[in-house]
């Protein structure tokens, strides 16, 4: 019996080690159509789109999105450099996607150790508005525990439209869930003792 209950705990704990479940999230804008641009990304667990008439996404912007808490901007990619910021911050085009392209496809990441030091991370993503504005800006919160993902831009309809960059926002501090191969090794370890005391029992 006692060897059933540690089991069932060392379960409980994997399942807390492993990182929520991703998906794939993509957003339009103008909201009330008809729509002009679509941001993509994962892995995510919430977005939004807000056609506002400026490129650049603002801390005011993600706590009306994602609800109360200051937000600070700690990494920046553009077309002129590489990772850019803290925790190694970066966003690789596909071949055949371009900085300021109407259409493009690509890889985000940043350093795991993010996740250490802060509670919640978000990544937006801002594209022009050239002779036609306003411009667009994409937030997403990204799902816990992940580190990369892909990503994908498209200009439907109007002018402008160019991909711009994309940034990462941090907020609260770190909550110190175990990594999932921590979880693992856990479970390794209480399955291995129950043995032994079965063992030792017979």
């Amino acid at each position: 019996m006692r060897t059933l209950h540690m089991l069932t705990v060392a379960i409980a704990l994997l399942t807390v080690a492993v990182p929520a479940q991703a998906d794939t999230i993509t957003l339009k804008t103008p909201a009330d159509g008809p729509y002009e641009r679509v941001g993509t990304l994962s892995d995510a667990v919430f977005g939004y789109g807000d056609t506002m008439g400026q490129q650049q996404a603002f801390t005011s912007d993600l706590e009306a999105y994602f609800g109360a808490g200051t937000w600070t901007r700690v990494g920046d990619k553009n077309s002129t450099d590489g990772p850019n910021g803290g925790y190694d911050f970066d966003a690789v085009l596909d071949n055949g996607s371009f900085w300021n392209g109407t259409k493009v496809d690509g890889t985000w990441s940043f350093d795991a150790s993010i996740w250490s030091d802060h509670g919640q991370v978000a990544v937006t993503m801002h594209v022009g508005g050239g002779p036609q504005p306003p411009d667009d800006h994409f937030a997403w919160m990204i799902t816990p525990g992940t580190t990369s993902g892909r990503f994908s831009y498209e200009r439907l309809a109007g002018g402008g439209g160019g991909f711009s960059n994309m940034q990462v926002w941090v907020r609260g501090v770190g909550d110190g869930v175990p990594e999932p191969a921590t979880g693992l090794l856990l479970l390794g370890a209480l399955l291995g003792y129950a043995g032994l005391r079965r063992r030792r029992a017979n």
